[in-house]
């Protein structure tokens, strides 16, 4: 999955062979022929050596060209050697053009400027990472001015059409997911089934897993799973933390497919693995979400809780969380250019679940969607 390391802002070689190498292949090629008795550079020192000493004293020839013969030799023995003088010859040609052009290889390099150093383009690794590492990273998605929702903003009486307006008013692309769990129990969605990576979000999934086995008698929270934390305490630290360490080391032992058909269980008929990584959309988010906001997944009382408490002390606040006024419980997923935030809220006037899936977006278009939802929603 990785390429080989080399050093960042530093472009690889354009395959020119160095004349180093171009004479080391020559010498190679020398000693072949030598040990089969058919070397045209060991005959031609041979022929050299035969001549007398005030022809050997003689200032050298140009490269590539050999002195006249003065011995007499065979007929066989002379196409052989007219034969070494042209194999020479362009040996020699061929050294220098590969000489010449690894010059200006060279040259051209100095002349053009390094790449930078923060060019995705240099960057070289997986890219299906499961999840996005340090919790800081989230930072890295702050636009550079200020992301308000319109404050003179109309909504069709259409939740669906709503959420498109919605989307359009922010940078990036979106698929949001909305699902009233009080009042009217309206839904509504814009791109809900569109297949994005999943980043950390998929951490709700393996969460759903642990909690069923657990309960089944296949896992205990006392289990060791990484470092010196068990089950109990890395289930939290997946959820609140947005941990990576223990979410894989517990799908290792799970196994991927036992998750995803776990969650396929709930209702989510669109996540799972490929060869692009973990993918998952806002309406299965939305969907297990609010399968957990009413206590309805296959788990006691008692596993619902755990989950919500967890949920609850995420310390990623800058999506969703920043964008209302209701208390909230989510798992956000930050990889690379996919930013996401699924999300149970206790809105004043009613309990909700938002998912909001973004590529190229940033924090504060997800909290700013996250106030025209209530606006549409509450008004």
């Amino acid at each position: 999955m990785s390429a080989e390391p080399r050093s960042r802002g530093q472009r690889p070689r354009r395959g020119l062979p160095r004349p180093a190498a171009v004479v080391g292949a020559l010498t190679g090629l020398s000693l072949v022929l030598t040990s089969c008795g058919t070397n045209p550079f060991a005959e031609e020192e041979r022929v050299q050596s035969a001549e007398p000493p005030q022809q050997s004293e003689a200032s050298p020839e140009p490269a590539g060209e050999l002195p006249e013969v003065q011995t007499p030799l065979p007929q066989e023995v002379a196409q052989q050697v007219g034969f070494q003088r042209e194999t020479i010859a362009e040996a020699g040609e061929t050294l220098q053009q590969m000489q010449d052009q690894s010059q200006q290889a060279e040259q051209q390099e100095q002349d053009e400027p390094a790449q930078d150093p923060e060019d995705p383009e240099d960057d070289e690794g997986p890219a299906d990472e499961l999840d996005e590492g340090d919790p800081e990273e989230g930072a890295v998605h702050e636009s550079d001015e200020p992301v308000e929702p319109p404050t003179d903003a109309t909504y069709p009486a259409d939740l669906n059409q709503s959420l498109e307006q919605i989307a359009e008013n922010y940078p990036g692309e979106f698929s949001i997911s909305v699902a009233e769990m009080t009042g009217e129990g309206r839904l509504g969605s814009y791109e809900a089934g569109e297949t994005r990576i999943s980043a950390s979000t998929y951490k709700l999934y393996v969460a759903y897993s642990v909690l069923l086995r657990v309960e089944a008698g296949h896992m205990s929270w006392d289990d060791e799973i990484q470092g010196d934390r068990d089950l109990d305490q890395c289930f939290h630290d997946m959820l609140a933390l947005s941990d990576n360490p223990c979410p894989e080391e517990i799908a290792d032992e799970i196994g991927w497919d036992e998750i995803y058909s776990d969650a396929a269980s709930v209702g989510t008929m669109n996540s799972g693995q490929n060869d692009a990584g973990l993918h998952t959309t806002a309406a299965d988010l939305t969907t297990f979400l609010a399968a957990l906001q009413s206590g309805s997944l296959d788990i006691s009382p008692e596993g619902h809780d755990r989950m919500l408490q967890s949920l609850a002390a995420n310390i990623h606040r800058l999506g969703v969380p920043s964008g209302t006024t209701g208390t909230v419980m989510n798992k956000p997923g930050f990889l690379d250019e996919f930013l996401h935030d699924a999300a149970i809220v206790h809105h004043p006037q009613g309990t909700y679940v938002l998912t909001v899936m973004s590529e190229g977006s940033n924090w504060e278009s997800l909290a700013a969607i996250t106030q025209e939802v209530e606006a549409a929603l509450y008004g």
